[in-house]
């Protein structure tokens, strides 16, 4: 992944192939994580977002067991996919245009974040940042 792709890091070459240049922010990420994050953007797309949380587990980005806790003091205890994929919905539901913006759904993963325990492998970072340039 080429987490800055720009005309001055992207080369055409005379044989037709692209070169990219500067790799400061490029890392490789695995097939089966690229494919668990664009069926995950498929799935904000579709509002299936019982399949949202199935990518985030495939992406590492939610663990298993899902883990939960009903006040940001408390320990973690066990989560269930369908009451994150509930709470996903409803504050998705809730936010002008939420169900069609990534941004939106960055704010609300940011809320959720106190009670849901997720992770940010670095490879994610890098996934977002190519999205957001």
């Amino acid at each position: 992944v080429h987490a800055d792709p720009h005309e001055g890091n992207i080369m055409l070459g005379d044989d037709g192939r692209l070169y990219f240049l500067d790799f400061g922010l490029m890392s490789e990420v695995r097939a089966e994580i690229m494919e668990a994050f664009a069926y995950g953007i498929q799935c904000v797309l579709n509002k299936d977002w019982r399949g949202l949380v199935t990518a985030f587990v495939q992406t590492g980005f939610v663990g298993t067991p899902i883990e939960y806790r009903e006040d940001t003091t408390g320990e973690f205890g066990s989560g269930s996919p369908e009451a994150m994929a509930a709470e996903l919905e409803e504050r998705m539901e809730s936010v002008p245009g939420g169900t069609s913006r990534f941004g939106a759904l960055s704010t609300v993963l940011f809320d959720m974040g106190n009670q849901w325990r997720m992770y940010t492998p670095p490879y994610i970072i890098l996934l977002i940042r190519t999205f957001l340039t």
